[in-house]
């Protein structure tokens, strides 16, 4: 009887490390697949931060036509203190003195 109750014993531990191997590797995959792929959050953010930048540029741009257009030193200096890292410093300092 003490003979029958080993053999279960190892058939026992036997089994269950196949499938807790299968188990953890399947695991393991999921893991790193998922480290791997921005979430929709990271994703959503990124694409907020395009659509903001993209808005900075069309103002800028927009400014930089209505200061050319008055062809003001006021207008140059407004373009400077709302844009004064924008594409057109360069020119409008010039045309601002």
């Amino acid at each position: 009887m003490s003979g029958h109750w080993r053999q279960q014993l190892r058939h026992a531990r036997r089994v269950p490390f196949p499938k807790l191997a299968i188990v953890a590797i399947i695991a393991g995959a999921a893991l790193a697949s998922a480290c791997s792929q921005p979430s929709d959050s990271q994703q959503a953010q990124q694409q907020q931060q395009g659509a903001d930048e993209q808005a900075r540029k069309d103002a800028d741009e927009k400014a930089w036509a209505d200061a050319e257009k008055a062809g003001t030193v006021a207008a140059y200096t407004a373009y400077l203190q709302n844009f004064g890292s924008g594409t057109h410093v360069s020119e409008a300092s010039q045309r601002g003195r």
